[in-house]
């Protein structure tokens, strides 16, 4: 029976150890060549953890085995005769292998380096809400429709106010958003104004476009950006169409625009735009009451549909890095990549020349999604700026509109 058991352990530790070096190598694969990394991604921080647990349970079985074995010998030497002073005793080969064994378990831990780095912020210090004289405050907030639905538009407008109110940026990055929005009492707020009153008179909405009867038309949804600096120019690129297998919105295509500013009297240009999302709950979920059917139409819709997304992304990523490239000025990115800083996807947009801002100047995982129990670690959204930039700090605000989270960042130029 100890053999069973033992054989088992063991290839429990191998599969673990095997499935948690290719979560640690997300950033080189992309999901046009393994369409399985999106689950990697993803199950990176739980098979982090895994792993290091049996890393630890087995150096404690190689430890506690080799006891059990000097114990053993002991018991068999009996009244033997014992050893002489200044004798040495030479290690035994088991124990060397068993050295060995332990410090390659530990050595296993090195290729999550690059991983923890970008998942975890290492700078602890306190969040300071009177902005630096010379900062420029950036918020960027995926505000979901204003919460999707006139019951919670209330609470929705009431929270972004409390939020821009409370941490005062410069400038305001939304995704998501309306230009207006319905109240539960029949009232129709405009979005522009309240921003307005609020200090932030200059605006630009990017408008998503869907296909209809063989033409392109404006969704009322957009990306915008809301600013206390005057917007001295501002463009736009479409990105990638919504395919049918993921989404009732058939040819939906969002936007990745910009405007240029100019801050200490130096121009910058801000991007902001929406990745494609996953529609987690999306399909029969709410219509089937059924808590097995749910389960298996989750199940079904994550298997099939996720790996079409991560290569839209891949193809979103392209589109958004082009454009970029294309800017005369010191750039930033601000918006919901609706995936993490892991993939290969969001390496591939940082290049070279730009900086997770949260990961330079925050503290901890920063998750900017927690719709539910189960997602407690998705910091999906990003303020990347170029890395003529220094950051000063960030944060995520504890201000939720449907499980988003807005991220704040001050930067300054180097």
């Amino acid at each position: 029976m100890k053999k069973i058991i033992k054989t088992l352990w063991q290839l429990f530790s191998v599969v673990v150890m095997l499935l948690y070096l290719i979560a640690c190598l997300t950033t080189y694969l992309p999901s046009s060549r393994f369409s399985y990394a999106i689950y990697f991604v993803l199950g990176f921080p739980y098979l982090f953890v895994l792993a290091f647990a049996v890393i630890l349970i087995n150096i404690y079985l190689y430890y506690r085995r080799q006891k059990d074995k000097e114990a053993t010998a002991a018991d068999e030497a009996g009244a033997a005769e014992p050893v002489q002073e200044g004798a040495t005793t030479q290690p035994k080969p088991e124990q060397n292998r068993n050295k060995k064994r332990i410090w390659w378990l530990l050595l296993l831990l090195l290729p999550a380096c690059k991983n923890i780095g970008l998942t975890f912020a290492f700078h602890p210090q306190q969040w300071q809400m009177k902005k630096n004289t010379a900062a420029l405050r950036i918020m960027t907030w995926n505000v979901r429709e204003f919460a999707d639905s006139i019951k919670q538009a209330d609470l929705a407008i009431r929270r972004t106010i409390e939020g821009i109110t409370e941490y005062h940026p410069d400038i305001v990055c939304m995704q998501l958003h309306y230009d207006s929005v319905t109240l539960q009492d029949g009232q129709r707020l405009s979005v522009i104004k309240i921003m307005d009153s609020l200090g932030y008179p200059y605006h630009r909405s990017f408008y998503d476009t869907y296909m209809a009867n063989g033409k392109e038309h404006s969704y009322t949804r957009s990306a915008a950006i809301y600013s206390r600096l005057p917007i001295d120019s501002s463009g736009s690129a479409a990105t990638v169409a919504t395919p049918e297998n993921v989404s009732e919105f058939q040819h939906y295509r969002g936007k990745v625009g910009f405007v240029d500013v100019k801050w200490q009297n130096k121009p910058l240009r801000l991007y902001t735009a929406r990745w494609q999302s996953r529609y987690l709950y999306f399909n029969s979920d709410y219509r089937d009451r059924r808590l097995k059917q749910r389960v298996y139409n989750r199940f079904k819709y994550i298997t099939e549909a996720y790996p079409s997304i991560e290569e839209i992304h891949q193809k979103e990523a392209a589109i958004i890095r082009q454009e970029m490239d294309k800017s005369p000025y010191p750039f930033i990115f601000c918006g919901d990549m609706n995936g993490l800083s892991t993939s290969y996807n969001c390496e591939y947009l940082k290049g070279e020349n730009l900086q997770d801002a949260f990961i330079k100047g925050g503290w901890g995982i920063g998750a900017t999604y927690t719709y539910d129990r189960f997602t407690p670690i998705l910091r999906i959204d990003v303020c990347l700026p170029d890395k003529k930039f220094k950051v000063l700090q960030a944060t995520v605000a504890e201000k939720s509109i449907a499980g988003h989270y807005p991220l704040i960042s001050d930067i300054d130029w180097k």
